[in-house]
């Protein structure tokens, strides 16, 4: 019995969701847009990239700078049934590139970017950028 739906005490679907409104898995091939990544050295941006399927994964991260003159691309392979955290991003290869484009526009343009992901299978994609000075947390949601 679940006590989250689908027993007798509490009917519904188990498991049913999704907790935050509009969250849900991409179809395979269908691009997901994460808005608001940071790449300032003040803060840390993590990316999340969950494949809920019983086979591995072929993502793609497409990654662009604010002012859209820079972009990098890479392939990973997410095991089955895993959650993968890509920790400050933009301090690691390839993505530092993205990094250093909007260093020449700080402070006064800023320090966004933006993700195109896309993968063979299901996936669900999203991002945490955590304040380096206090911890403060904004998480960027898939659209």
């Amino acid at each position: 019995m679940s006590y989250d739906g689908g027993g007798m005490t509490c009917p519904g679907d188990a498991g049913a969701g999704p907790l935050i409104e509009g969250l849900r898995f991409a179809d395979p091939g269908e691009e997901t847009w994460v808005p608001w990544l940071h790449t300032a050295w003040t803060r840390r941006t993590n990316l999340v990239l969950v494949n809920p399927d019983d086979q591995a994964a072929l993502v793609t991260v497409t990654i662009t700078s604010q002012d859209g003159g820079t972009t990098v691309s890479d392939s990973l392979l997410l095991p089955a049934r895993s959650y993968n955290q890509l920790n400050d991003l933009f301090s690691q290869q390839p993505w530092r590139a993205i990094s250093e484009a909007n260093g020449l526009m700080i402070p006064c343009c800023g320090a966004g970017a933006s993700a195109v992901i896309t993968s063979d299978h299901r996936l669900l994609a999203m991002s945490y950028v955590i304040s380096n000075n206090n911890n403060s947390l904004t998480i960027s949601l898939p659209r």
